[in-house]
């Protein structure tokens, strides 16, 4: 799983690897499939340092060429505050791979659900961005998320 901000920060964080904590999944991919994960990852910054870290939470569901992903993660800077955020999303393309599963995009909105103190350089609302491949029985295994701050 990768994790980015387009916000920049001075802040490095020595962040443990992406670790998969749990994951669920029903459907077949290319058909109607709905799916659950939550992770930890770093967090890349606008320079692609690994500023903070994210506990990520979601779920995401395809039906009959429609989808939707719903998201609530947690940042944490290397000093231990930490933001809860919230995001929604729809499908915005659905690509096979070589492999027989399917990469879904999705495209919405986040939003900090609590407040980032003025001066702490955070993210705090924009664009979503989200891409998650699936192998052919349903079970994700790569999972990039992008947010666009602004």
């Amino acid at each position: 799983m990768v994790f980015s901000s387009d916000v920049s920060s001075e802040a490095t964080c020595e962040c443990s690897t992406v670790r998969s904590i749990r994951t669920k999944h029903e459907g077949t991919p290319g058909e109607d499939v709905s799916w659950y994960q939550s992770a930890w990852a770093p967090v890349r910054d606008g320079e692609g340092d690994v500023a903070w870290s994210v506990a990520v939470e979601y779920r995401a569901a395809v039906h009959e060429g429609e989808g939707t992903m719903d998201v609530r993660f947690t940042i944490r800077a290397p000093d231990g505050q930490s933001f809860l955020y919230t995001g929604f999303a729809d499908l915005s393309d659905a690509v096979p791979n070589d492999a027989g599963g399917v990469t879904y995009q999705f495209a919405g909105s986040y939003r900090a659900k609590t407040s980032v103190p003025d001066g702490f350089v955070a993210p705090r609302q924009g664009q979503l961005t989200a891409s998650v491949a699936l192998w052919t029985d349903g079970t994700p295994y790569l999972g990039t998320f992008a947010l666009l701050e602004g």
